[in-house]
């Protein structure tokens, strides 16, 4: 937020002001990094606690795979570049969510 100069109480850099700044660029991404992380995180604590109910042991293991995933996502998205997101595990979350929630 210091680097890239974003006021409070302002969640992202003007859009304008982004595509000319790669400080606020990258505050940007790294601000949908955790929006995202916000937006699935409910959804897939449910479908842990669902699926724990009849597998405990897979479903603690697809929620760490969901964990490890996140932070890759979060880690990729981060680095400015957005596609990056989902090098390196980062899109596994999706395939973790479906399968919690197929069990």
């Amino acid at each position: 937020r210091k680097a890239a100069n974003v006021e409070y109480p302002a969640l992202y850099a003007d859009d304008a002001e982004a595509r000319k700044d790669k400080a606020k660029f990258t505050f940007n991404c790294a601000q949908r990094g955790v929006a995202n992380l916000m937006e699935t995180y409910l959804q897939t604590t449910l479908f842990t606690l669902i699926g724990g109910l009849t597998l405990p042991r897979v479903a603690a293991g697809l929620c760490g795979a969901y964990c490890v995933g996140a932070i890759a996502f979060a880690v990729g998205y981060s680095s400015g570049e957005p596609l990056a997101r989902y090098k390196s595990f980062g899109g596994a979350g999706v395939l973790v969510r479906v399968a919690l929630l197929g069990r």
